[in-house]
């Protein structure tokens, strides 16, 4: 991940390859967060852009389901990301561990 471009202007577009995408698996929305988190911490993105930026990184309908949970319109990322989490609560238990 590239720092050098600050801000919205710094993350990879919705169709790069290296772009974090949501594709609508339950099992990959941790995944999902942790990947953009981290692009969005490397352009030190505020809690209003990271509101306004992740639902680029999905299809259509579930942008539209995302932008109706709490936290969206006050850009409150933390209350939007418990809402979304929320709204998937099977979401731990795609997860599995090997040693």
């Amino acid at each position: 991940m590239s720092t050098a471009n600050k801000g919205i202007s710094g993350m990879p577009g919705p169709r790069s390859n290296k772009a974090p995408m949501f594709n609508g698996e339950t099992t990959e929305l941790l995944n999902f967060f942790e990947l953009f988190e981290d692009w969005a911490s490397s352009c030190s993105l505020m809690d209003e852009q990271k509101c306004k930026t992740i639902v680029r990184y999905m299809d259509s309908l579930t942008k539209h389901f995302w932008v109706t949970l709490t936290g969206y319109k006050s850009k409150d990322y933390t209350v939007f990301k418990k809402s979304i989490l929320a709204k998937y609560p099977q979401v731990n238990c795609g997860l599995h561990y090997m040693l």
